[in-house]
């Protein structure tokens, strides 16, 4: 008999428990105090690397018809490349007090120079190729003084359409790139 009441008992109690409801809300709690403002973090750039202005130096192909500069990049990978990560390259040439600051592709002449992203062979690279539009030959010494810069900027959020042009002084200032 003891064990009936007990269980009784128990379920009597189960019952009950599961009966109460939550009630009404309580009135809101006061405001809290404002937390301290934090220190200002360091400027972003949004997973954009960039590369020192460097020489041109034709290391991949040196023909008389065309040329190649190849500049090992790990950040070009496959998935880079899918997500319609973006690769820029600035030419530039200093002369006295005049700096000029171009896009690539650039002409000079019947010469132009283009760039490329590319993984070939399991190795990963960006670089620039100079070439004529009839194939004739051309002097190295036309880039004699001109520096490149790239820049690479991960894909990210397809947008629905349209496409950004930015000059490279645009650029720098939204991705804080130094000079």
């Amino acid at each position: 008999m003891k064990k009936v009441s007990t269980t009784f008992l128990i379920a009597i109690a189960m019952i009950s428990l599961s009966a109460c409801g939550d009630g009404d809300p309580g009135p809101v709690g006061p405001q809290g105090e404002q937390g301290i403002v934090g220190e200002k973090g360091d400027a972003g750039t949004a997973n954009v690397i960039y590369s020192e202005w460097m020489d041109i130096d034709w290391n991949s192909a040196n023909d008389p018809n065309y040329k190649t500069m190849s500049i090992p990049e790990p950040m070009i990978t496959t998935d880079f490349l899918e997500k319609g990560g973006v690769s820029l390259f600035f030419l530039r040439v200093v002369s006295g007090d005049v700096t000029l600051v171009v896009p690539i592709p650039y002409q000079q002449g019947d010469v132009y120079l283009t760039s490329v992203a590319q993984i070939k062979a399991g190795v990963s690279a960006v670089g620039v190729m100079a070439m004529t539009h009839d194939g004739s030959p051309f002097s190295e010494d036309l880039f004699e003084g001109v520096e490149i810069r790239y820049v690479l900027i991960p894909g990210g959020t397809l947008t629905a359409g349209g496409r950004a042009s930015y000059s490279y002084e645009a650029l720098r200032d939204l991705y804080n790139i130094p000079e």
